[in-house]
């Protein structure tokens, strides 16, 4: 059986075609991914408030690729500890930078 010249041309371009499509990678995670940090955001806020840990609202959470960051202010080195404490134990945690400073109340 002979496949004719030109048959196999178009399927040779729409090969190369096909092959090249490819779907970009996400520069910040997928969907799923940005759900779940968002997630472990409002759990380590929600735990934080539950325990009082200090001025809630002075303390920053964000989350990339359950990666927490705390920022912000707090009473004393305990409290500083504690929010640290607070945010390994929720699930999907997987690193903690604590970058809160220790200012006392006025």
């Amino acid at each position: 059986m002979r496949i004719p010249r030109g048959s196999l041309w178009v399927l040779a371009v729409l090969l190369a075609v096909a092959g090249g499509c490819r779907a970009p990678k996400p520069e910040s995670g997928s969907a799923g991914e940005n759900v779940n940090d968002a997630s472990i955001t409002a759990a380590i806020k929600t735990k934080l408030i539950e325990q009082k840990i200090g001025l809630v609202t002075e303390i920053r959470v964000t989350t990339d690729h359950g990666r927490v960051v705390l920022s912000g202010r707090v009473e004393n080195a305990q409290q500083r500890e504690r929010a640290a404490a607070i945010a390994r134990q929720v699930e999907g945690v997987r690193e903690v930078v604590n970058e809160l400073r220790i200012t006392p109340g006025d």
